[in-house]
């Protein structure tokens, strides 16, 4: 430990790229899985210069992607989710645990796990004084046999902690991290919440490790994109407005009752219309149907309310199978076929479960793909239609005011002078 810690203490300089990996036994089939998730890459050069490149979720489209750059001059940094915002500070004197992060919010996404479990090896890179701990547990740590990677024999050292035990692998000729397993003791039950797995880590896999390789200075620079703004905090701009196409009336969709009755928006008309599309082999739409049945039996008396369990199973499933699918999940609503599969041609449905609400005037007012965990808010919203809101036009009226807001605090927080003489 004292000998790894000694060698990332004094480089001069420093590159790697890593790599977070889960890894797993899944229980139905017993085969083993690795799937990375996370991708991180630093730069460093003594005392004040800094790439750090982390990215969460990858490849997916909920891909979080932060970057932090210090030049020695400045500090800049971005976030994938607020574009054309690129905070700037003035970069301290030397780099520490606490300062190469400036902006609060960003700290708080990247860092959120702890430094020690995030970037272990800037934690190990920034910390000056030799008797103050990286890691929880060093004070207890205890060596392991050697154990191989790719045909290399690696040192070990596991650290306890109140998360579990740490596992550092450390390459014995240069006494650099190879590999970090992390501790997620406390992260079991909502990482195996429906207990899929027979057993499961999480590691970190440290790649193209240099020891004080020669950077090139366009490494420590992050340009300001076009018509970008310098801020002194990021500013998260506002959720979007309703789409366009809600509040215009609906297609001419039509479906079946059981009894071969025609459902359309004629035969609808002066009601206030909730249509939930499902099919008997979908998971969600089976566990929010009693959270939808509590929502039917609030309006069923009323009179201006028209709910309809809209299946989009294909002919092939019989009218009895769906009916008592539907029932066996505590669904007493009224159940209507899309044989023609009208929900996917004219109300654009490519998922389940999703949920349309119409107005009495047969205009789309909600349209929601994914699972309802609560009756609450939807009761809320079909009660602002009986009362005859238009919902989309007073979304739209709160969202100008919170662009307008947003951008007037966005304007307060623009640095337009450079910050540095």
């Amino acid at each position: 430990m004292e000998k790894m810690r000694g060698v990332y203490r004094e480089a001069k300089s420093y590159t790697d790229n890593a790599t977070v990996v889960f890894h797993a036994v899944v229980r139905s089939t017993g085969g083993e899985v690795e799937t990375p998730f996370t991708r991180t890459s630093v730069a460093f050069e003594r005392p004040n210069k800094l790439h750090v490149t982390y990215t969460k979720n990858i490849s997916s489209p909920e891909e979080e992607r932060y970057e932090v750059v210090s030049n020695g001059v400045v500090v800049r940094s971005s976030a994938k989710e607020i574009p054309l915002q690129i905070h700037e500070a003035i970069a301290p004197l030397e780099l520490s645990a606490e300062n190469f992060i400036p902006e609060p919010a960003l700290r708080g996404a990247v860092l959120e796990n702890g430094i020690e479990n995030t970037l272990p090896q800037v934690a190990l890179l920034l910390e000056s004084d030799k008797e103050r701990t990286v890691f929880p547990g060093e004070d207890q740590a205890r060596t392991l046999a050697d154990a191989e990677l790719d045909g290399i024999p690696y040192h070990r050292l596991e650290l306890p902690s109140p998360e579990g035990k740490r596992v550092l692998w450390i390459d014995p000729q240069r006494f650099t991290l190879r590999r970090m397993e992390i501790p997620i003791d406390d992260q079991r039950e909502q990482i195996n919440d429906h207990n899929q797995y027979t057993k499961f880590s999480l590691w970190i896999d440290f790649d193209s490790v240099m020891l004080d390789p020669e950077i090139e200075s366009a490494t420590f620079q992050l340009a300001l994109p076009e018509k970008a703004r310098r801020v002194r905090r990021f500013i998260p701009p506002p959720p979007a407005g309703p789409p366009e196409f809600l509040g215009k009336p609906v297609g001419p969709f039509s479906f079946a009752t059981l009894d071969g009755e025609e459902v359309t928006p004629e035969t609808l008309a002066g009601k206030v219309v909730v249509l939930d599309f499902w099919f008997t082999n979908c998971p969600p739409c089976k566990a929010q149907t009693p959270v939808l049945n509590q929502v039917y039996e609030h309006f069923k008396d009323s009179g201006d309310v028209a709910f309809y369990a809209v299946s989009t199973d294909s002919r092939v499933v019989d009218n009895e199978v769906v009916a008592k699918t539907l029932l066996s999940w505590g669904g007493h609503m009224p159940l209507v076929r899309d044989l023609r599969q009208t929900g996917n041609r004219i109300l654009n449905v490519r998922k389940t479960p999703s949920l349309l609400l119409i107005d009495r005037e047969s205009r789309l007012q909600t349209f929601q793909v994914g699972f309802h965990q609560t009756p609450e808010p939807l009761i809320k919203a079909i009660e602002r239609l009986v009362d005859g809101e238009d919902i989309p036009t007073a979304e739209r009226e709160k969202y100008a005011q919170a662009l307008a807001k947003y951008e007037q605090t966005l304007d307060a927080a623009t640095i337009e002078d450079p910050i540095v003489p």
